[in-house]
């Protein structure tokens, strides 16, 4: 069997039984920034923090690859519905730092046999990046795991030489907030 990816217990493959393939896989990557408004100047712009990856396929289902076009389209919106976030793998390798929830299914339903059996058709999914640890930013680093606002978080930060609060630093602002946590 030649197993392209998965998700969840969605398998992709080809082999000599069954071809279950995707198209037109697209992911999309955004961040979120703040402009800052300033008196008689261009506003300062804030890098906030990265935006959710989105990724879009189309799984293109017929019967002669032995595959039953409507069960494999039910299976996607059972997933849908469950609201279940789940790895997406594709090659071998994870995409994404976290798992994937789906957030709309598209289905076209191209060739119908007598009886209303599904022969061929498309199911369009679209995923959105499910993230389920908080991210934030710690000293200069960003994008490392760390915890909220805590103690240990706020003693390491004082120890820590590269960010030392400073009026040049930008975490500058957080100066009486942080005297609270001691």
């Amino acid at each position: 069997m030649g197993e392209i990816g998965q998700f969840g217990d969605i398998i992709f493959e080809v082999s000599g039984d069954k071809i279950i393939t995707f198209n037109g896989f697209k992911r999309e990557t955004s961040s979120k920034y703040e402009n800052h408004e300033l008196i008689a100047q261009k506003p300062r712009t804030e890098f906030i923090a990265p935006g959710l990856d989105t990724v879009s396929f189309t799984v293109t289902l017929n019967f002669r690859f032995g595959v039953s076009p409507r069960d494999e389209m039910n299976r996607w919106i059972e997933h849908a519905r469950s609201g279940d976030a789940e790895r997406l793998v594709v090659g071998g390798k994870a995409i994404g730092v976290d798992k994937w929830i789906i957030t709309s299914v598209s289905q076209a339903w191209d060739v119908i046999y007598d009886g209303g059996v599904l022969a061929f058709g498309k199911v369009d999914v679209s995923l959105q990046e499910y993230c389920s640890e908080m991210w934030t930013v710690s000293g200069y680093e960003s994008g490392k795991k760390s915890q909220s606002k805590t103690a240990d978080t706020i003693a390491q930060l004082e120890k820590d030489n590269s960010s030392q609060l400073t009026p040049d630093n930008p975490f500058a602002s957080m100066l009486p907030e942080l005297e609270d946590w001691k």
